[in-house]
């Protein structure tokens, strides 16, 4: 399955579940806190680091790991928008400490690439 269907997959389940199940959103459109445990955003959380070890990590070969995860929210905008907080840091010893930052995943309707965004936080 390629990223594309993927995320489609990830975002009609997503909506699918709190439209019909939990009931959690309140408002259409509106910021919903999400569970970080909940599969749907370890999904979504590992699209975001994959891209994060893919561009930050152009000459070595350690991969940045998830220390801790929070302030995960969604928004459904043409598609669906997931915000979170992301403490990471190399697997390897290079002298890096972790780092956090905020992470966005924007998991677009028409079946685009999900556009992925971090900045230091």
């Amino acid at each position: 399955m390629n990223k594309s269907s993927y995320a489609l997959f990830l975002f009609s389940t997503f909506c699918w579940y709190n439209i019909f199940v939990s009931g959690q959103c309140g408002l259409p459109g509106g910021v919903c806190n999400q569970d970080p445990n909940s599969t749907e955003f370890q999904n979504v959380l590992k699209l975001a680091l994959d891209e994060f070890n893919t561009k930050e990590q152009k000459n070595c070969d350690c991969l940045y790991e998830t220390i801790s995860v929070s302030n995960v929210s969604s928004q459904v905008v043409a598609g669906l928008l997931w915000r979170f907080e992301a403490v990471v840091a190399p697997n390897c010893d290079m002298g890096v400490q972790p780092q956090a930052y905020n992470f966005t995943v924007w998991i677009k309707v028409n079946g685009e690439a999900p556009e992925i965004t971090w900045t230091p936080a």
